[in-house]
């Protein structure tokens, strides 16, 4: 029960401290509506078949779930190195809370900062035609939480190693980008590779008429 007291205790400390700022609480909560609002009516009309909003959420929401659990856990190592410098670090080792509290008690937040703008957009995504799987969003959302938990770990670890904010950022950005432009989190790879594939095709057409 002690254990269990102390993550609550720093959980609590640090969703207070989430809240204190709402100009980030309100950028969290509409960065992925713009993802969804900006990008989502581009895959209508990608490929031969024009798709229907309801076949472009079904396939771009749960890329956009993994992305927004991915950038949840990311911004731990600010925080870190903010708590370095302000001394609040060493106050916490010092203190009776085992390691493992300390870093739960964080780790609870980022996943609660994950789960509420995610409700938001299975929600907006469900009045524009989404189709909801109660089971396999739950699956998901299980997997998404432990991702998350485990990104925000790491970025912390960054945090300690590196003390500077620069270092952190230039580790998390140059990780963060490759692996969202390549994973086929905002682009589904089966439309990747149809387009590619529709690209050569349309090149091979124009380097034809050419000769001719």
């Amino acid at each position: 029960m002690k254990i269990l007291l102390e993550i609550w205790l720093l959980f609590k400390r640090r969703i207070l401290e989430t809240l204190r700022e709402p100009v980030w609480v309100f950028t969290g909560l509409m960065e992925p509506l713009l993802y969804m609002a900006l990008f989502a009516p581009l895959l209508k009309n990608v490929g031969a078949v024009q798709l229907t909003t309801s076949q472009v959420l079904d396939s771009f929401v749960p890329g956009l779930l993994t992305l927004l659990a991915f950038g949840s856990g990311m911004g731990e190592g600010w925080v870190i190195v903010d708590d370095l410098k302000t001394g609040v670090v060493e106050r916490l080792r010092v203190s009776p809370a085992s390691r493992f509290s300390l870093l739960m008690g964080t780790i609870l937040r980022d996943i609660v900062t994950f789960i509420v703008p995610s409700i938001l957009v299975i929600f907006i995504s469900w009045i524009f035609g989404f189709t909801v799987h109660i089971w396999g969003l739950l699956i998901l959302a299980v997997l998404l939480c432990f991702l998350t938990a485990i990104v925000s770990a790491w970025s912390g670890s960054i945090g300690l190693i590196v003390k500077q904010v620069g270092s952190v950022a230039a580790v998390v950005t140059g990780l963060q980008l490759p692996l969202t432009l390549l994973s086929g989190i905002l682009l589904p790879l089966s439309i990747r590779t149809k387009l590619a594939a529709d690209y050569c095709t349309y090149k091979s057409i124009i380097l034809y008429s050419r000769c001719i």
